[in-house]
């Protein structure tokens, strides 16, 4: 029979390792590109960059809004980017528009002049990556802690109290 889900509602998961794996992959992804765009968009909250225009040329819909993209061009009129995204909102904006812009240096992006705070949700994807690589890790030292448990009282020779035969032996002196 089909079925819409996709198979999102079922109980089935991945392995333990491999989850940990992807889990420790996707933090450190998360933490990268933080560690890639918070210094830009932070320099251009504060006003810091190079002033210019954004003209817009296309606008892209998905399911969390709209977004231009265009190019950057110097108040002269030199075009120093093209396909970049214009990080804000600018009501009534269509192809064509000239927006007061700020090339703060980040890879894909211009900022509006008067500030964004797009830095915020940068920072957050951050700590969810930091977030996301300390789970891995505690659950890794969990397990070894666990397994370290487990093999000290395994009957190994000197293992300690746990060995029937050395139990009620005396030590000799």
């Amino acid at each position: 029979m089909f079925s819409w889900s996709w198979g999102f509602g079922s109980r089935r998961r991945l392995p333990g390792p491999a989850a940990r794996a992807i889990r420790l992959v996707v933090g450190i992804g998360l933490v990268v590109l933080m560690g890639v765009s918070l210094g830009p968009a932070v320099s251009a909250a504060e006003g810091h960059g190079t002033r210019g225009y954004f003209v817009a040329q296309a606008e892209s819909c998905g399911r969390h809004g709209c977004s231009w993209s265009g190019l950057f061009r110097l108040p002269g009129g030199q075009v120093t980017r093209t396909g970049v995204t214009f990080d804000g909102s600018y009501p009534g904006m269509h192809i064509g528009s000239v927006v007061p812009a700020l090339d703060s240096g980040d890879f894909s992006n211009v900022f509006p002049r008067h500030g964004s705070d797009s830095w915020l949700f940068d920072l957050a994807e951050g700590v969810l990556g930091i977030c996301l690589i300390g789970q891995t890790i505690w659950t890794w030292a969990k397990r070894r802690r666990a397994a370290d448990r487990t093999t000290a009282g395994s009957g190994y020779p000197g293992a300690g109290p746990s060995d029937p035969g050395m139990a009620s032996s005396p030590i000799p002196m």
